[in-house]
């Protein structure tokens, strides 16, 4: 087994462990104090909102450069110095712009019809939260490159399992107060950050070599543009795919949004093993891409596709079959019920994308990168619009509806580019194939159920 596919698995491991312990935080910690826990996730996607704009999309450049800083076949690390450096550069200027235009950025909100306190309330820990995001995401990656794939996953993940379901037992017995409860967010993020920075040391990361003049000039420019795409790219992506939590909070309550949340958590487990092979695989694209081995990449996203194909789509019919008798484990049944319809929403959009495999990947790190910053910035317009139109109506379902209308507009959009322009795609006959099996038993499955 190669070293990437034994990462590629570790990570994987780790990724089914934490959702073991999320699972458990889901049904018997987080229902205690959905309020809380949704207060904690509105934050956290805030958070997430603001970083690729705040860090000017360099958090996005780690993995896309690196061939271009390597020399006699070893990675110059002063790479990394001038990627944090331009990402604090950056999120000065951001912060800047955020304290100069705040009584108009506090206005658009309420005429939006949100909830304006819960904007105003968490505006300086979800600042210095994104900051801090931002450097341990670079440290992260790099750590990709260096072949140290499972541990930095394995670190962030494990520690926001035991810190969250950690606020809400302090608050529950009443040994903590909010807002100051939510200050912790910012700090978990730093742990992570000296956390990384500590593998980073221990993975020989010491010497700091000058970077060539020539190389600067020459790279500068096409950096700067990628991290200009990724920005633009990464907001798009945010509001496409992950503004649901955000609308839901603004739109309904911090409960809502606390149950939404324990769904959408559901429903991330299916894809666990996507974000393992793309965490694992983006250095190999990106080395492929730079020597144009466009026959290497057909047969990585073949191969990948069809048995993210199987796992994805068995893991959402087996949490499909079993997820009512799941939820009656806890004593918040009634409370859960309400969203068992965004989940099979929000599981079966994860299931498709999963099948669709390293798509996003290979058109990213490809010289028409441009087109999916195109296709990302229309799908964020129409989900904005479609939770607009659905949240109002059909509440926790209707977020779903959108969301996962956009995952399956992306991946249809992403998979036509992939084809026309490299003649790249994911599917064949075995796919159909495997589909057909996994569905026909599914249905089998639910039929004796019922029957039962």
């Amino acid at each position: 087994m190669s070293s990437v596919a034994k990462q590629t698995r570790n990570r994987s491991l780790l990724a089914y462990v934490g959702a073991m312990l999320g699972i458990v935080n889901q049904l018997f910690i987080f229902p205690l104090a959905f309020d809380v826990y949704g207060e904690i996730q509105f934050i956290q996607a805030m958070i997430g909102l603001i970083v690729p704009i705040a860090s000017f999309g360099v958090m996005n450049v780690v993995t896309r450069f690196y061939p271009y800083f390597e020399e006699n076949g070893r990675l110059n690390h002063s790479y990394l110095i001038l990627l944090l450096a331009g990402a604090s550069i950056a999120f000065v200027a951001f912060t800047g712009i955020i304290l100069v235009f705040k009584t108009q950025y506090f206005h658009f909100i309420e005429s939006m019809g949100f909830d304006l306190i819960a904007f105003q309330s968490y505006n300086a820990m979800i600042l210095s939260g994104a900051y801090l995001a931002i450097l341990a995401s670079i440290v992260g990656s790099y750590l990709v490159i260096l072949k140290q794939i499972s541990l930095p996953y394995g670190l962030t993940t494990l520690i926001w399992k035991f810190a969250i379901p950690a606020l809400i037992l302090l608050y529950v017995f009443h040994r903590v107060v909010v807002p100051s409860l939510y200050w912790v967010i910012p700090i978990v993020y730093l742990l992570i950050f000296v956390l990384l920075c500590w593998t980073l040391y221990q993975a020989g990361v010491r010497k700091f070599l000058p970077i060539r003049s020539q190389l600067l000039r020459t790279q500068t420019w096409p950096l700067t543009k990628f991290a200009l795409y990724s920005v633009l790219t990464s907001m798009g992506a945010m509001l496409a795919f992950r503004i649901d939590k955000v609308m839901l909070r603004g739109l309904t309550t911090d409960f809502d949004t606390g149950v939404y949340a324990a769904f959408t958590f559901l429903a991330g487990i299916i894809l666990f093993p996507l974000q393992s092979m793309v965490g694992s695989y983006g250095p190999h694209v990106a080395k492929a891409w730079s020597h144009t081995n466009i026959s290497s990449l057909r047969r990585l996203h073949k191969k990948s596709s069809r048995t993210l194909l199987l796992i994805g789509f068995g893991l959402f019919y087996l949490i499909a079959l079993s997820i009512d008798d799941l939820l009656r484990l806890t004593t918040h049944y009634a409370t859960f019920k309400m969203g068992i319809n965004a989940f099979l929403f929000l599981g079966l959009a994860n299931a498709l994308d999963s099948a669709f495999g390293l798509n996003g990947l290979i058109l990213t790190y490809s010289k028409y990168y441009y087109w999916g910053l195109i296709a990302t910035i229309g799908l964020a317009i129409v989900n904005i619009l479609l939770n607009l139109k659905l949240i109002p109506f059909y509440g926790l379902t209707g977020a779903a509806m959108a969301t996962g209308a956009s995952i399956l507009l992306y991946n249809l959009i992403f998979y036509a580019i992939n084809w026309f322009k490299f003649r790249i795609q994911s599917f064949d006959w075995k796919s159909l194939y495997l589909i057909l099996v996994l569905s026909g038993t599914f249905i089998l499955a639910r039929f004796c159920a019922v029957t039962n």
